[in-house]
């Protein structure tokens, strides 16, 4: 019997280990160096760890030595992506679970699946070797023909992770060695032919309290058996009556397949099973199985281990793999989703007043809340923020007195295009006035024809930039309004860019902003959606929908946090602007109400100007748009995210060059084809 299924870990530091790495050298051994190819992810899984240290892994049977991390670090990164899904104490339970597996057939993809996940201390049971027919179903090799399958098994486990604490039982288990065997495990993990073996392992499991799990590969049936918390509960959940090894022992052949058959339940076992039992031996060396079963069955069975491992509650019992389809929900048919009507407010009815009204409501508004008022005193219409709810990214209702300038700058322009404009003011409060007359203001006629055109595209533009007519048009838009447009292209789109998605990821992971983001979204039904964001407006694809499902929920949020990650959910960001012409932001000078209002308003005019120059555009703007200062950034967040919404604050005043100015939006903007979906207005 062969020894070869233990690699050598070897220390260069160590004074013997190096002299035996010398003697492999000599020796014609290969030496792969993984450091350099690994320092990458060494960054990315160990950003703390100022230095790694390395150990020399010799695998005798393959003639070859790798150069790895110590066992810490390449834990550390071989099972980062298990983060999250398994957090620090649970992996420590899993790393220290001693897990039996008796049967390295259908036990030989469980065992690989088992290491991969993370479990780190095993024993392996079979007498049997590997044969050509068993590679139909096991992932071995054909070089491993003859081989012992423990070692077989051993030897590719120890080449996923060379730190595995695995003992094998080449001779496999049997009466005199079950006890042995049995002994200081956590959980056995029974996948073996023989049904006296079985139920020896069962007497002796239930003996020592030690939970058993089963997998049959035949429409993955499944037990648990929780020995561990039901010391009396009977052999088989009982449907073998009052079974243990001596009554067995007394039973002739056909009693003990009759038997099998009340165990497994006859009429649950698949016909290809079924018919099976007719030709073994004949046209069959012994029943079938399929890889797809093994390799399902091993996923259900791994899944069951590390509940088991970590603590969480699994009941006894029998399941199906169709069983867990049961638990699949079905994905939402997007396809179903009325498709988004266009906009049905109507500002060319003739009657001025309800015109004006009209159009001041098709102004944007941040998550379309509409938190305004609007209201006709005699020949004056007087625009003013409401008492709607307001969310905690507006401070001090500044940007739903951005949203009432932009309306104010609707209702001049509808009334402007009509010869019908008298004085229009913005008062010292949050009151903004349009008062009816014989004139234009100065206002361009052609504005008021691109009021219901105007609207948030949120598709992919073409990252081509703006010709220079388009933006000095912009340009001398916003100065119309007292507005300044700062610019961001190029390479400056693509900086802008990566720090708001530093920003997006504070939006997120602050509860209060992160339940208003979640009440925003408006998921369709039959009725148009009038106020909040459809999610039709997102341009999304139902795979990307799921994945906000997934952001919404505070749980995940709240996990990233206490890690201190999350950094993806700017991802997002990035990919608008790099398909977008130009990122900008929209600044004000003044002080007061007075100042958001006319921000608003030069605003809606630029934009008014691009949707004439058959540009589209999209704010996006940082979650702390509109504080002043970094305490005030620092408010929306919880306490640990406090600092780090400072030094943002900070950067972005920096960035966008504010000093005494104040900011109205930041949008990106581009050529391309127009949204699908638009935003409806009570």
């Amino acid at each position: 019997m062969t020894t070869l299924w233990k690699p050598e870990i070897l220390d260069p530091a160590n004074v013997s280990d190096a002299a035996r790495i010398k003697e492999l050298m000599s020796d014609s051994v290969q030496l792969v160096d993984h450091g350099p190819a690994l320092q990458d992810e060494i960054g990315k899984c160990l950003p703390d760890v100022k230095e790694v240290s390395y150990r020399i892994v010799y695998y005798p049977w393959r003639n070859l030595a790798l150069r790895l991390p110590e066992a810490g670090a390449f834990h550390g990164i071989r099972e980062n992506r298990n983060r999250l899904k398994i957090d620090d104490h649970a992996a420590e339970l899993i790393h220290a679970a001693r897990v039996g597996i008796v049967g390295l057939s259908t036990g030989y993809a469980i065992a690989i699946a088992m290491v991969s996940l993370g479990f780190q201390r095993f024993r392996l049971a079979d007498f049997d070797a590997l044969e050509l027919t068993n590679l139909n179903r096991i992932p071995a090799s054909l070089m491993d023909i003859g081989l012992n399958k423990c070692v077989s098994a051993a030897r590719r486990m120890a080449e996923i992770n060379p730190y595995c604490d695995i003992e094998i039982y080449q001779d496999g288990v049997n009466p005199d060695n079950c006890t042995d065997f049995v002994a200081g495990l956590d959980q056995l993990i029974e996948v073996c032919d023989s049904f006296s073996i079985k139920v020896a392992l069962r007497e002796t499991c239930r003996t020592a309290r030690v939970p058993v799990i089963m997998n049959t590969s035949d429409r993955c049936m499944l037990d648990v058996e929780r020995y561990d918390q039901e010391p009396e509960r009977a052999l088989f959940h009982g449907l073998a009556g009052d079974l243990n090894v001596a009554t067995l022992s007394n039973m002739g052949a056909d009693e003990r397949v009759g038997l099998a058959l009340r165990i497994i339940v006859a009429d649950n076992v698949s016909t290809g099973l079924g018919a099976s039992l007719f030709e073994i031996d004949r046209t069959l060396q012994t029943w079938p199985q399929l890889s797809s079963d093994v390799t399902s069955g091993a996923g259900a069975v791994v899944d069951i281990a590390r509940h088991i491992a970590v603590g969480l509650p699994v009941a006894s019992g029998r399941s199906f793999g169709q069983s867990y389809l049961d638990l699949v929900q079905p994905e939402p048919d997007y396809a179903s989703f009325p498709s988004a009507p266009p906009r049905d407010t109507n500002c060319a009815t003739g009657d001025l007043k309800r015109d004006m009204i009209a159009a001041a409501k098709l102004a944007p508004s941040g998550g379309n809340a509409q938190r305004w008022h609007f209201e006709w005193q005699d020949n004056q219409l007087e625009l003013a923020v409401s008492d709607g709810v307001q969310v905690a990214m507006d401070i001090d209702q500044r940007g739903s007195l951005v949203a009432v300038g932009a309306a104010w700058m609707n209702a001049r322009a509808l009334a402007a295009s009509r010869r019908s404009l008298g004085d229009a003011r913005l008062s010292s409060g949050d009151r903004a006035l349009v008062e009816l007359g014989d004139g234009d203001g100065g206002l361009p006629n052609y504005l008021a024809e691109f009021i219901p055109r105007r609207m948030t595209n949120r598709r992919h533009l073409e990252a081509r930039g703006l010709s220079v007519e388009d933006i000095a048009a912009l340009k001398n838009a916003a100065w119309a309004e007292g507005g300044e447009l700062v610019l961001f292209e190029g390479e400056a789109r693509n900086s802008y860019a990566n720090f708001l998605a530093r920003a997006e990821r504070l939006r997120f992971l602050s509860p209060q902003l992160h339940d208003d983001l979640a009440r925003e979204l408006v998921w369709p039904g039959e009725e148009p959606v009038r106020q909040g964001l459809d999610v039709r407006t997102l341009e999304l694809s139902p795979p990307d929908l799921e994945k906000v499902k997934l952001a919404m929920r505070p749980d995940i949020m709240a996990a990233l946090r206490e890690r201190n990650l999350g950094a993806a959910l700017g991802d997002p960001v990035k990919d608008a602007f790099a398909a977008a012409g130009l990122g900008f932001v929209i600044t004000i000078e003044g002080e007061g109400q007075e100042a958001y209002m006319r921000g608003g308003a030069a605003l809606q005019r630029v934009w008014l100007e691009a949707t004439c120059r058959r540009l589209w555009a999209q704010p996006w703007s940082p979650c702390f748009l509109y504080a002043q200062t970094g305490d005030e950034a620092a408010s929306l967040m919880p306490e640990e995210l406090k600092v780090e919404a400072r030094a943002l604050h900070e950067e972005w005043v920096e960035t966008v060059g504010l000093g005494a100015r104040k900011a109205v939006l930041s949008l990106r903007m581009g050529y391309g084809a127009p949204p699908t979906a638009v935003s409806m207005r009570e």
